[in-house]
């Protein structure tokens, strides 16, 4: 999938002039989203196979509208909303059919994504490579992916480096195991926390 995103941000003319963020930023950025639409959509994995089968073709998402279209659209993209410099601020791909796993290249947003959405979706994320770039995306306030299969031995202590955050819903994942105090300590602002449906100790 890395490959397959860095051939499409290639082709792309950059920096897009409708959008006042600079040609790195743009192009990161764009990396980052062709990261996600390519390990997510239709993308099998042992997980998939369980769910739906081996024979079985998946499906794709069920909205990719404008998705890999033109660069300086972006902000048109089914589930984006930008800030005024164009740096994507939010990211709501909940209940939308995504398969295999979001991938860690999504940290590369992390100046700008104040809301990540994934609830509902079969996305299997495992272990430290899997979990702990979420503690990069040190920016959001909402993060949500409740009836995912994020999967870890507890709740990743990165998630302690998103001080700013306000809401965290990742009720009926694959977590379970010892909870860590440290890693709540700095969550000042969290004032809202759903994490039932998984399995303790």
């Amino acid at each position: 999938y890395q490959s397959r995103a860095r051939t499409w941000v290639m082709t792309q003319d950059l920096p897009a002039p409708d959008i006042p963020l600079g040609f790195e930023a743009q192009t990161l950025q764009l990396y980052a989203l062709a990261c996600v639409y390519y390990n997510t959509y239709s993308t099998r994995s042992a997980w998939t196979d369980f769910f739906f089968g081996v024979d079985v073709a998946l499906p794709g998402w069920f909205s990719n509208r404008g998705w890999l279209g033109e660069a300086n659209n972006v902000c048109n993209w089914y589930g984006i909303t930008c800030n005024n410099s164009g740096a994507v601020e939010k990211l709501e791909l909940d209940t939308n059919g995504l398969t295999g796993y979001f991938p860690p290249e999504a940290a590369l947003l992390h100046d700008s994504l104040q809301y990540l959405d994934l609830y509902n979706n079969l996305v299997h994320n495992k272990g430290d490579i899997g979990n702990s770039f979420l503690g990069e995306l040190t920016k959001l306030e909402y993060l949500f992916y409740g009836t995912t299969s994020f999967e870890y031995d507890g709740v990743p202590t990165e998630i302690g480096l998103l001080t700013n955050l306000k809401e965290y819903d990742f009720s009926y994942s694959l977590y379970f195991g010892e909870l860590e105090g440290s890693t709540w300590s700095k969550l000042s602002n969290l004032n809202y926390l759903v994490m039932d449906g998984n399995a303790y100790n």
